[in-house]
């Protein structure tokens, strides 16, 4: 019963910052001045990955994303990380305790590319998706033990934003920050290299 009021007071607070980033978006884009820089993503396809790091023992991970952006700024997408997590090993005794975490997420996201320069584009985002956790802990004593593990999967929603630096034609890179909800509250940053289409 306290897990499921917990889920649901994340889930109206996900819900609470979606809606505004929603409305500051709508409002930049309505305040935006007629001679505004058009994004240089605009009708054109953008594919990255790097690296990230993230809290809630998620640590090290890769992911990549990708996406199409209309013509209207909208920005339609998806991501893929995978977490390496952490391995810890501890000793009480004659008792030898190791355990292992990892994880991997997939969301579809929705966002907002504003031009900031003719090279420089702001990303606001948000989406759903779920992330995929796998953890296994081995003990034993005086040369008796075993191991035992298990999985789990999530529904999760995401909010976040990236920078992209235009440096060529087609070469893009910059930093992200992202906010990941399932069930635990996760905060993540990377950065990312890619190209556009």
């Amino acid at each position: 019963m306290l897990r499921r009021s917990s889920s649901s007071v994340r889930f109206r607070s996900l819900i609470r910052g979606l809606t505004a980033v929603a409305a500051l978006t709508c409002a930049a884009t309505v305040t935006a001045p007629a001679e505004a820089v058009p994004s240089f993503t605009l009708d054109r396809a953008t594919i990255g990955g790097g690296l990230r790091f993230g809290s809630e023992d998620l640590n090290l991970g890769l992911g990549v994303r990708g996406g199409y952006t209309l013509s209207q700024g909208i920005y339609i997408g998806g991501l893929i990380d995978y977490w390496f997590g952490e391995d810890d090993e501890d000793e009480v005794g004659f008792a030898r305790v190791e355990s292992s975490y990892s994880a991997w997420d997939f969301f579809g996201v929705i966002g907002y590319d504003a031009g900031i320069t003719n090279t420089i584009t702001i990303r606001p985002f948000g989406g759903f998706g779920f992330v995929h956790t796998e953890w296994e802990v081995c003990g034993g004593a005086l040369g008796i033990g075993g191991c035992s593990d298990d999985d789990e999967t999530d529904p999760g929603a995401i909010l976040g934003g990236e920078a992209l630096f235009e440096i060529g034609t087609s070469l893009h890179v910059g930093p992200e920050l992202r906010i990941m909800i399932f069930e635990d509250t996760a905060v993540a940053i990377g950065g990312n290299i890619g190209g556009t289409f």
